[in-house]
C-alpha cells in the first residue's frame, strides 16, 4: 500500500507532540493487565479485546512522548492492522517519510 503523502521533517516535527491520553474507572476485575501503552501494548490489548478478554492497560506517563516508538512499521504490522479491522482508520495517517539518523550535539567541555 502506497503512503498518502510525503511529510518534510518540519511536518514530521509538528504531528509529534505530547498529549494526554484518556483515564477511566478502574474495573473490579480483568483477565489480563498490560504494563506500557505504548505500540505493543495497544495491539496487545485490541487483539485481547477481539478474543472477549479483558484487558486494563497500565502506564505510567500522563502525556504521550514525544520521542517516537513504532519508527518503522513492515508489512507484518500492516497485517495485524488489516486484521484486526484498523486499517481504513490508519489509511489516512499513513505517510512515507524520509528516513534518517539525526545527531544533536552539544558542546560538553573543550581544551
Amino acid at each position: 500500500m502506497a503512503a498518502s503523502r510525503t511529510l518534510s521533517l518540519d511536518e514530521v516535527n509538528e504531528t509529534n507532540r505530547p498529549v494526554a491520553g484518556p483515564v477511566g474507572e478502574l474495573p473490579d476485575t480483568v483477565d489480563a493487565a498490560i504494563i506500557g501503552a505504548g505500540p505493543v501494548g495497544l495491539m496487545a490489548a485490541n487483539l485481547l479485546g477481539a478474543e472477549g478478554i479483558s484487558a486494563l492497560i497500565i502506564e505510567q506517563n500522563a502525556l504521550t512522548s514525544d520521542q517516537p516508538k513504532a519508527v518503522i512499521v513492515d508489512d507484518e504490522h500492516m497485517r495485524l492492522i488489516d486484521r484486526m479491522g484498523l486499517m481504513e482508520a490508519a489509511r489516512a495517517h499513513l505517510t512515507a517519510t524520509y528516513f534518517g539518523i539525526h545527531f544533536y550535539f552539544r558542546l560538553v567541555s573543550s581544551l
